[in-house]
């Protein structure tokens, strides 16, 4: 037997294979397109006003943040476990900035330092 008759053969099968599953397809794939649902349509959408509409002229003013009188201000203390070690650590950052973030093309050194 030649390649050419095998080629044939082969090419026939396949053929014949594609369409069998182009007929199966056809008759079994596609139920949705046999069976289409009916068409709904939706009454039109209305319009709501938000409930969280209001007219701001009718709003109180907002309360002052300012101390009431008579109440000292609450102050919050900054709390530093150590201020030596935060002092030297900003003194080495300030004389050798690169320890910290290297440089690079979108950095630019005060010359001044």
């Amino acid at each position: 037997m030649t390649t050419s008759a095998r080629l044939q053969r082969l090419t026939l099968r396949y053929a014949a294979l594609i369409a069998l599953g182009v007929w199966a397809a056809t008759l079994f794939g596609a139920p949705n397109a046999l069976q289409a649902e009916e068409r709904v349509v939706l009454p039109p959408a209305q319009s709501i006003e938000p409930h969280s509409a209001v007219d701001v002229r009718t709003l109180e003013a907002a309360p002052s943040t300012a101390t009431p009188p008579g109440k000292a201000p609450v102050e919050v203390p900054l709390h530093i476990p150590d201020p030596q070690a935060l002092r030297q650590w900003r003194d080495l950052v300030q004389r050798h900035p690169n320890l910290v973030r290297p440089p690079s093309n979108d950095v630019v050194l005060d010359p001044a330092r």
